[in-house]
């Protein structure tokens, strides 16, 4: 990962679409068509001034991990409240906007490794409206590598169907 680790980066939005009622898929440009090279259920922060308040919130990216140049990041737009509204001023951004975020590193995961290919037969998640995205990065992960067999299931809820997020996966 080399300088990406670094800490706090300006990364420039490249591209968004609506992923459903109130989320947005937004794609963030890397430096030099590198990948982020962060390791599945690893992470980045975003942190931004809003409404007076600086403001930093944990975001899983659901693109796979070794994806050259690009990464995509699913956000609620949440309205605005104390200690809030990161999500609505991420979803509010302009393609060529920056964001200011920090790649965080590998998490150990089993046996205090990260994730390897066909370490797990079988893996199962639960999860709930934007919660959805470490497992689409998991599942983007896995399904790059032709020769990792992992099968992958899924529960998913939401609170009605309009938040269905039909527009998570490019």
């Amino acid at each position: 990962r080399g300088d990406l680790a670094a800490g706090f980066q300006n990364y420039s939005l490249v591209a968004t679409r609506d992923a459903g009622r109130d989320s947005k898929l937004l794609t963030f440009a890397l430096p030099d068509g590198r990948p982020m090279g962060a390791a599945v259920v690893s992470g980045v922060k975003v942190r931004q001034e809003v409404a007076g308040e600086l403001l930093d919130k944990s975001y899983s990216p659901t693109s796979p991990a070794e994806r050259p140049g690009t990464f995509d990041l699913l956000v609620k737009a949440y309205a605005p409240r104390p200690g809030g509204g990161l999500g609505a001023w991420l979803c509010g951004l302009d393609v060529g906007d920056v964001a200011s975020v920090k790649i965080k590193p590998p998490k150990k995961i089993a046996n205090g490794a990260p994730l390897a290919r066909n370490q797990f037969k079988r893996i199962g998640m639960l999860a709930g409206g934007t919660g959805v995205a470490p497992f689409l990065h998991l599942a983007a992960t896995l399904l790059a590598d032709p020769e990792d067999a992992t099968l992958l299931d899924l529960v998913v809820s939401h609170r009605e169907p309009a938040d269905a997020l039909p527009g998570a996966v490019r």
